[in-house]
């Protein structure tokens, strides 16, 4: 198994270098939080993140960082303040949502708000948070809901085995926080915890790629359209929420679907792309190929347009 730590302002300026020299292959550093029991709901950022990570990657270790998560406090505000934090130096590792506070609502409501984080979080930030929790926490306290495909998971248990774990949860347990007083020599305690895999699949994930490659994949369906189903939908400069807006589209319009990047985005041509998902739900329904017949079409002068840029709205 391949060590790693995790820690926060806690434990003060900690030495990356002898994190290093103690066999430390990856280090995740709290990112921050919503301050629920503050009057004002204050957004907290952890006033070492950024000096964390800058260390980690100066000394060549695996990094990433994780929020708090708070049900109450809302999914796309807290999707927010995170994609803020984790785009002024992005770390090697996907975001890590840190789950082990139902702020007394009931396990099913905690549950929905923790798939509308991930959801939104992943439309931000584009790539797929990992989840840090409890076995315990997850099946009783927030209704072990239906993962996404590909959700991992960083199970923390205090003993000498990792212990039983969830069908839905098991086959996904990539990290084991084993302790949280791991002592290596020069240095404060710190949480210690296990890489269960191999360091290859640990050193692709930090560079962007999956840890689970599938056996055999069904081949993925070919679009080559999409109707939007909401309002009014945004079009973006790049796939991410944080991309600059240069048009619009409409509840009804069928636009061109180049190709599926970072799962929730999709790409429309002329370097423009659109979300096919977020929090509040599906924006854009995919027409697979056999399901559209583009060569003798009413459709095709209209898409051919659309990707000119003539049918989008330029934002003034």
């Amino acid at each position: 198994m391949i060590l790693g730590a995790d820690f926060t302002h806690w434990q003060s300026l900690v030495n990356t270098e002898k994190l290093r020299s103690n066999g430390v292959k990856f280090a995740i550093v709290k990112a921050g939080e919503v301050l629920v029991t503050k009057p004002q709901k204050p957004l907290y950022t952890d006033g070492l993140h950024d000096r964390n990570i800058r260390e980690l990657k100066r000394v060549g270790i695996i990094c990433g960082d994780y929020y708090y998560f708070h049900p109450s406090a809302g999914a796309s505000k807290q999707a927010r303040h995170y994609a803020e934090i984790y785009f002024r130096n992005p770390p090697n590792l996907p975001p890590v949502i840190d789950v082990e506070d139902g702020d007394r609502l009931k396990p099913a409501e905690v549950g929905r708000q923790l798939l509308a984080f991930i959801a939104e979080l992943s439309q931000r930030i584009g790539r797929q948070p990992i989840i840090y929790s409890r076995n315990s926490f997850l099946v009783n306290q927030a209704a072990n809901p239906d993962w996404s495909s590909g959700t991992l998971f960083w199970i923390a248990r205090y003993a000498p085995k990792i212990g039983d774990l969830s069908p839905k949860i098991k086959p996904n347990v990539v990290m084991w926080q084993f302790t949280d007083r791991m002592k290596l020599p020069g240095l404060t305690l710190l949480d210690g915890n296990y890489w269960l895999r191999s360091l290859e699949e640990l050193n692709q994930l930090a560079k962007g790629g999956s840890t689970q490659p599938p056996v055999n994949p069904a081949p993925e369906p070919e679009y080559r359209s999409g109707r939007v189903l909401v309002s009014a939908l945004n079009v973006r400069d790049q796939p991410s929420s944080l991309g600059k807006v240069v048009g619009s589209l409409h509840r009804g319009e069928v636009v061109p679907i180049l190709s599926i990047v970072k799962t929730y985005w999709a790409e429309i041509g002329s370097g423009r792309y659109i979300a096919i998902k977020g929090a509040s739900g599906t924006y854009v329904e995919l027409i697979e190929t056999s399901q559209v017949k583009l060569g003798f079409s009413p459709m095709r002068k209209t898409i051919e347009r659309m990707l000119e840029g003539i049918y989008l709205k330029q934002k003034k």
